[in-house]
């Protein structure tokens, strides 16, 4: 039995109730406040302010607006070129520019070394609440067969719950090579430019929105690092303050759209609907079905495998809540039919045994 396993959030929120959605975005804009003490800083406390003036618990959406005023960028160097020799205008704009670029930096640094903190040091039991019973439940569902894993998540669970000699991803893994971070050497993988894995490994992980580990180097190349060797040089704390030419590689914000359709991250989409399209069984844990490009993808899917002339798949979807209600909201967001869907509401890892996933796994 061959799988196609999509997770979300929920499967973080079992290693710790930190990790939820509204914890996070409590959390980034403490982190914004706590960067009080520069001109950026002061600006970003501001921004969080605001922002948050009315009731919010989606970091993401919280963050969207600094994307938006980074795509502004180019066009405020483009305003400021034909003035160069008019100081009063070119130099406000310059620094504008400037000024936008260091604010969308900090608060994505904050944001991700707050959930690279979180995800770590909560001990074995808790990565088996969540990541760890589902791999588990996989390996022994598909044994030999394999099965994708494709993540939202940024925080490395996944990863740390896998037999490290029975998966691989999206780095090329053969041709490691060092690289230096801030002044530390680490090692980096370079991503594929290609939708492919290791052919002797029959387990795969797809980072759909990248990772803690990815980063984008000075040479332009897309590389992927030890999440542990950044951890110990705090590489996010240092992101903040340096300038640099070194970006992480996720998509953080609810601006999703445009960022998906680039690699590293089409080439994940590509690899996910390959074996969406591929393989008879599909799990969802986790995910609450609100990003679009993602329940886009798994339509599409679901069409291409009748076009195909194969059969529907069968699909289980692990979160909490009332089922009834989790299906028509599903239903709604995907917008296809669902009613052959197994689906079970009582969260990990103890929808693992409940009637929905025994029934899915024996259909």
């Amino acid at each position: 039995m061959k799988v196609a396993c999509l997770t979300g959030n929920g499967v973080s929120i079992a290693y710790s109730d930190a990790l939820t959605i509204s914890s996070l975005t409590e959390g980034v804009v403490e982190s914004f406040s706590d960067l009080a003490d520069t001109p950026a800083g002061n600006a970003l406390k501001a921004f969080a302010a605001q922002v948050t003036g009315h009731e919010r618990d989606d970091f993401e959406e919280l963050l969207g607006p600094l994307d938006t005023i980074t795509q502004a960028l180019p066009m405020l160097g483009g305003l400021a070129a034909p003035f160069q020799s008019v100081a009063w205008i070119a130099d406000p704009l310059s620094a504008a520019s400037e000024a936008l670029r260091r604010l969308h930096r900090m608060g994505v640094a904050a944001a991700l070394d707050l959930i690279a903190h979180r995800a770590y040091n909560q001990g074995g039991q808790a990565l088996n609440n969540g990541a760890g019973a589902l791999v588990s439940s996989l390996d022994a569902i598909c044994g030999d067969d394999g099965y994708t894993i494709a993540t939202l998540n940024y925080d490395g669970l996944i990863q740390a719950a896998l037999d490290d000699t029975k998966y691989s991803d999206l780095a090329q893994g053969w041709a490691d090579y060092d690289v230096n971070l801030f002044g530390a050497t680490c090692r980096c993988w370079p991503l594929r430019a290609t939708a492919g894995f290791h052919p002797d490994r029959p387990n795969r992980l797809i980072h759909l929105h990248g990772s803690l580990g990815w980063l984008k180097l000075p040479d332009g190349a897309f590389g992927k690092m030890m999440i542990d060797d950044l951890r110990s040089m705090d590489f996010w704390k240092q992101l903040k303050d340096s300038d640099e030419d070194i970006w992480p590689l996720v998509v953080l914000t609810d601006r999703k759209e445009p960022v998906v359709s680039t690699p590293p991250f089409s080439i994940a989409y590509e690899a996910f609907r390959q074996s969406l399209v591929a393989m008879d069984h599909w799990g969802i844990a986790g995910y609450s079905f609100y990003d679009a490009p993602v329940n886009r993808l798994l339509a599409e899917a679901q069409i291409a495998r009748v076009q195909l002339g194969l059969d529907p798949p069968k699909v289980v979807v692990l979160g909490r809540g009332d089922p009834a209600a989790m299906r028509a909201d599903i239903a709604q967001r995907l917008g296809t039919n669902v009613d052959a869907f197994f689906i079970d509401g009582s969260g990990l890892p103890t929808g693992l045994t409940s009637d929905a996933w025994n029934d899915w796994r024996n259909s």
